[in-house]
């Protein structure tokens, strides 16, 4: 209804009872939705904070959770805190800060893939705290001389409920950093559809496994539209040489 205010109102209850409780996926969930709510009415520096939060909680419960509802369910409301911080960055131009949160999202997402097809004690050599921080990602690429291309998909609009922006950063072997945004809203093609009928059309490798070439008669068009969202924004800032 667009009533924020009472909403985060209503989400501080809710977060007083988690902590009373020692709940900390619910508090986790009440901090992310407070954090929504600070975004909404503009006010950045609370959200950010807020998102900064519900992070910090919901990460310290990753690894104790054995059944795989529960992982799906907790993977569910955490996917959020990370594109909201990120969104909330961007809109303040912490464009470096952005880059950071979206590879420690990347890494959580990682850890939840190790932990499904691992055992336990091979997972636990993996840490939040062994990110790299933007001045590690730029000794990175200077040291392969390579220019690093990161892409984030995020969600916005009502509950978040269809891929609106794509974030793409760029990291030269000389430190530079550039971030392009590319509006998904008006596309043609849902931006997943797009991806999984490019990589049909290609014949490459998808979560699922290997898949057959299409012979669907749009397949050109389907993959000069994905370049024209993944490559084209940033093509100014790509080498000239390919070696590179």
């Amino acid at each position: 209804l667009g009533d924020y205010l009472r909403a985060i109102d209503f989400y501080e209850q809710s977060l007083a009872i988690a902590t009373e409780l020692g709940n900390l996926d619910l508090e986790g969930i009440a901090y992310s939705n407070t954090g929504f709510a600070y975004l909404d009415l503009g006010r950045l520096l609370e959200a950010e904070r807020v998102f900064f939060n519900a992070i910090t909680v919901q990460e310290s419960i990753r690894g104790n959770l054995q059944e795989d509802t529960n992982k799906i369910s907790l993977f569910d409301t955490q996917v959020n805190p990370y594109q909201g911080l990120e969104q909330v960055l961007v809109n303040q131009n912490k464009i470096e800060a952005a880059l950071e949160v979206t590879e420690r999202g990347r890494a959580r997402a990682f850890i939840d893939l190790l932990e499904e097809r691992l055992p336990s004690e091979q997972v636990d050599q993996f840490s939040v705290g062994k990110l790299p921080d933007i001045k590690q990602i730029q000794q990175i690429a200077q040291a392969h001389q390579s220019v690093l291309v990161v892409y984030s998909l995020i969600n916005v609009g009502p509950e978040n409920s269809s891929l609106s922006m794509l974030y793409i950063w760029v990291v030269k072997p000389t430190g530079e950093i550039t971030f392009e945004p590319v509006n998904l809203k008006d596309q043609r093609f849902a931006f997943n559809d797009l991806l999984q009928q490019s990589r049909k059309a290609i014949g490459v490798r998808g979560r699922g496994g290997f898949t057959l070439a299409s012979n669907a008669v749009n397949e050109t068009e389907q993959l000069r539209r994905l370049h024209e969202l993944l490559i084209e924004p940033i093509a100014k800032h790509l080498p000239n040489d390919p070696n590179q």
